[in-house]
């Protein structure tokens, strides 16, 4: 007798998105303070000379590069279902 496949997703991996996350939030929260100081500190309000001066930051450049790690985690996860369900139909079908 056959026994249903269980989905192959890691449960180890749902915190690790839920941590990288957090990480993000936080560094989105840094750059937005940083342009924030910025722009308080200008007595001639200029956003996209803030923009720029943010963009150029580290802080920045790490939240992008956390966004994309997010991403590839989430993309992961998406591959692992629909291969777990391509197993099954062919299970199914043995």
């Amino acid at each position: 007798m056959l026994t249903p496949i269980t989905p192959l997703i890691p449960e180890e991996i749902r915190p690790d998105v839920e941590d990288e996350e957090d990480k993000l939030f936080d560094l989105q929260q840094k750059v937005s303070q940083a342009k924030y100081e910025f722009i308080k500190g200008q007595a001639k309000k200029n956003i996209s000379e803030a923009t720029a001066f943010v963009e150029a930051s580290d802080d920045y450049k790490a939240m992008k590069k956390q966004g994309a790690r997010i991403g590839r985690i989430i993309e992961f996860i998406r591959l692992a279902k629909i291969q777990s369900r391509v197993r099954i139909e062919e299970m199914k079908g043995y």
